[in-house]
């Protein structure tokens, strides 16, 4: 499975009339906030939260409102790699931040095809791009594509937009 989430930096929390402690305390558990001392490293601790929950939810079904429950375990800013905790399974991603925006993988393998989109109106981002047009989406009980099927080969999908960014990434299936 993969999850994936975006953030673009000027839709981000700090456009709220709250402060960054106030997010902190909502989002972040008291060990994790050595992770986060600005707005950015807020939106980074977001997505990487948004994405091991999506594939938590993908793996188990286990549906949950509470970001406290994903513990971000160890956070590597060279490597930009993570590992998180969610129910007592782990699992690890990495991310990418480019100081327009900041997304995040969480799966079993690294994607093998990413694509993102920017658009200056967000309502005109393509829904799927166009490789993917020429494949068939298998869908989630829940309604959201799940799997990429092209030619002979299967691949594990998620996307993602938010302000005037879309993401989707596709990775090998496993079936663990």
């Amino acid at each position: 499975m993969i999850g994936i989430d975006i953030i673009d930096h000027s839709y981000s929390f700090r456009n709220s009339k709250y402060t960054l402690e106030h997010y902190k305390s909502r989002i972040l558990n008291k060990t994790e906030f050595c992770f986060c001392e600005n707005w950015n490293d807020l939106d980074r601790a977001w997505a990487i939260k948004e994405s091991a929950y999506k594939n938590h939810f993908k793996k188990t079904g286990s549906y949950f409102i509470n970001p406290k429950r994903i513990l971000i375990v160890s956070l590597d800013l060279t490597t930009r790699k993570f590992v998180v905790e969610v129910e007592q399974s782990y699992y690890t991603g990495s991310f990418v931040d480019t100081g327009e925006y900041v997304y995040a993988v969480c799966g079993d393998k690294e994607p093998v095809k990413l694509f993102l989109h920017k658009s200056n109106n967000a309502k005109s981002i393509a829904e799927i791009p166009q490789y993917l047009a020429q494949s068939n989406l298998e869908y989630h009980p829940e309604g959201f594509p799940e799997f990429v099927v092209y030619g002979a080969s299967k691949y594990a999908y998620s996307r993602s937009h938010h302000g005037n960014y879309y993401i989707s990434a596709m990775s090998e299936f496993s079936h663990n």
